[in-house]
């Protein structure tokens, strides 16, 4: 059985199964690109205490023979706005 990732926010408190994909919103201090960033991906728990990372994986085949990018990012858990679990069709 997958276990729930809690995440505490001050304005909400967020129970994610693991391995669910998601829409997550956070505030980003990058140098070059500063505001509010958005991802779909799946969460799991950071190396790092109050951290998050979100893993989002691409696939392309037609035309460009399976081209496959996979990266991830580490959100504090403190600069999150908002997640929603995405629902199966």
């Amino acid at each position: 059985m997958k276990e729930n990732i809690v995440i505490k926010t001050r304005q909400r408190s967020f129970t994610i199964p693991a391995g669910r994909p998601v829409l997550i919103r956070w505030e980003c201090k990058n140098k070059s690109r500063p505001g509010v960033s958005v991802g779909i991906g799946w969460l799991k728990k950071g190396d790092r205490p109050h951290t998050v990372e979100l893993v989002h994986q691409t696939f392309s085949t037609w035309d460009q023979a399976e081209n496959e990018y996979a990266s991830h990012w580490t959100i504090y858990e403190s600069r999150i706005i908002d997640i929603r679990p995405l629902q199966r069709i």
